[in-house]
C-alpha cells in the first residue's frame, strides 16, 4: 500500500507500508528545510517529549508523570507511527518500549541511529521482564537509560531527568 503525501510543497510520494521503511527509511526523504535538520540551532523553551508505547495504560502513566513539569509530551502507539510523530516535532527525548506491533523499539532504534540527525536524540527504552534476550542488542546500539516495566511516575520522572532538565509548571498568576 502506497500513499502520497499531498502537503502541496512538492515532497515525494512516501510508503506507508513498514517493511519498505526498513529499506528505504522515511526520515531519508525529509527535505533539508525541514526542521528536523536544524533541530539544534532553534531548540524550544521546553523539552519536548516523545512516549512510544503500544500500552495505552503506559502512555497515560507518563502523560500524568509528567504534566507537573514544563514540557511537550506527545504519543505513538508504535515506532511507526512515532517516526510520523517525530517529522512534526522532533523530540529531546524518546521514551521507547521495547516490544511493540507494526514497528517494535529494538528496530525503530536501529532506523534511529543509522541517521545522521537522528541518532543524537536521547533514547530510555521501556523494558519488560521478557525483554532479556534484546538488551545486549539494545545497549550496543546505544540508549541513555533502561527503566524497567512496571514503573512508578517517580520512577519515570527520575529516569527523564538524567537526560532532560525538567522544570515544575509555573502557577498562573
Amino acid at each position: 500500500v502506497h500513499g502520497v503525501n499531498n502537503d502541496g510543497q512538492g515532497h515525494p510520494p512516501v510508503s506507508r507500508h513498514p517493511q519498505s521503511l526498513a529499506k528505504s527509511p522515511r526520515i531519508a526523504l525529509i527535505p533539508a528545510h525541514h526542521p528536523i535538520h536544524s533541530r539544534h540551532l532553534h531548540r524550544p523553551m521546553h523539552p519536548h517529549i516523545l512516549v512510544i508505547d503500544d500500552s495505552k495504560t503506559v502512555r497515560i502513566t507518563a502523560q500524568k508523570a509528567l504534566a507537573p513539569f514544563a514540557c511537550g509530551v506527545d504519543e505513538a502507539a508504535n515506532g511507526y507511527n512515532g517516526l510520523f510523530a517525530m517529522e512534526k516535532t522532533l523530540p529531546d527525548l524518546l521514551l521507547l518500549d521495547v516490544s511493540m506491533p507494526v514497528m517494535d523499539g529494538v528496530e525503530m532504534l536501529t532506523l534511529l541511529k543509522s541517521h545522521p540527525q537522528l541518532k543524537l536524540v536521547p533514547v530510555i527504552m521501556l523494558t519488560a521482564s521478557t525483554d532479556h534476550k534484546v538488551l545486549p542488542r539494545i545497549t550496543a546500539l546505544g540508549v541513555n537509560a533502561l527503566l524497567p516495566k512496571p514503573f512508578t511516575g517517580a520512577a519515570l520522572v527520575d529516569a527523564v531527568q538524567t537526560v532532560v532538565k525538567l522544570r515544575p509548571v509555573r502557577p498562573a498568576v
